[in-house]
């Protein structure tokens, strides 16, 4: 992105399971770049494995990383969307929050908690939208096992037209900042 739209973009690091790392993140990135207009949160892990031989530190890890972090990075903005009256968040869910996946009770957990934070969001805010996206198999190495185990029709419901890259589905985002959806 830095490349494309230079300094337009500015980049902080931060670890989404650490709340006060977070509120970092948030007075960093405006300090740099003045008020927050669209936060797009993508965070994910995963620690798959059957329910039966899940330890709570993977159910903790999932959780925490990507569902607390959804409510650790609007909590700092969503103040200021309220005040300027404008603000664009997108958070990036996945296929699997509405479709079970054996080995992954964590991790759609967290993703069909998001979709149900989403709405809610949305509606708490009714001049600010709040669309989400549920991309597929994005060709990381992690999904691109996940298809590859699936496409034995074993689940049969990972049937992607195309594997799509990463700065693809980022990019693919964008648009859905930029204009007024709720879901």
């Amino acid at each position: 992105l830095r490349a494309e739209l230079g300094e337009r973009v500015h980049v902080v690091a931060a670890r989404m399971d650490d709340p006060a790392d977070i509120d970092r993140l948030a007075k960093e990135a405006e300090a740099a770049m003045g008020k927050l207009d669209i936060l797009v949160n993508n965070a994910g892990i995963t620690r798959d494995t059957m329910l039966h031989r899940m330890k709570p530190e993977q159910w903790k890890q999932v959780i925490d990383t990507n569902l607390g972090s959804l409510f650790n990075m609007c909590r700092p903005v969503i103040e200021g969307m309220r005040e300027r009256k404008f603000g664009r968040i997108v958070n990036v869910s996945s296929v699997v929050a509405e479709r079970a996946n054996p080995g992954q009770a964590n991790y759609v957990a967290a993703k069909a908690g998001l979709l149900g934070f989403t709405r809610t969001v949305a509606r708490e805010n009714r001049t600010r939208t709040t669309p989400r996206a549920s991309p597929g198999v994005d060709g990381s190495a992690s999904s691109s096992r996940q298809y590859a185990s699936n496409r034995s029709g074993r689940t049969g419901w990972v049937t992607p037209a195309r594997l799509h890259s990463r700065p693809h589905v980022r990019w693919d985002l964008l648009p859905r900042a930029s204009r007024a959806c709720v879901t």
